[in-house]
């Protein structure tokens, strides 16, 4: 189901995240109720946060990441301080 909606998604030139968000709607108990029990749909949902968040990270750009680090760093620092 998922390579299907991603394959449609792709072809009509969408992010992989609106896929992803589809086959949940679709695949969900509001849908097809392919997915019925509680843990299945935590199992579900932990596993789309860990390729969300893969997805993510392999699109990160390093020079992006050095050239913001300074500024993120005092900044999580400064809020650090402040709320403690």
């Amino acid at each position: 189901m998922a390579a299907g909606i991603g394959l449609v998604g792709a072809l009509a030139r969408q992010p992989l995240i609106v896929s992803f968000i589809a086959v949940g709607l679709v695949a969900g108990p509001s849908a097809l109720d392919v997915v019925r029990s509680d843990a299945q749909i935590d199992l579900l949902s932990e596993l789309g946060i860990a390729v969300l968040l893969f997805l993510v990270g392999i699109k990160l750009d390093v020079k992006l990441i050095r050239s913001l680090g300074v500024v993120s760093a005092t900044t999580g620092l400064g809020q650090v301080i402040f709320t403690a």
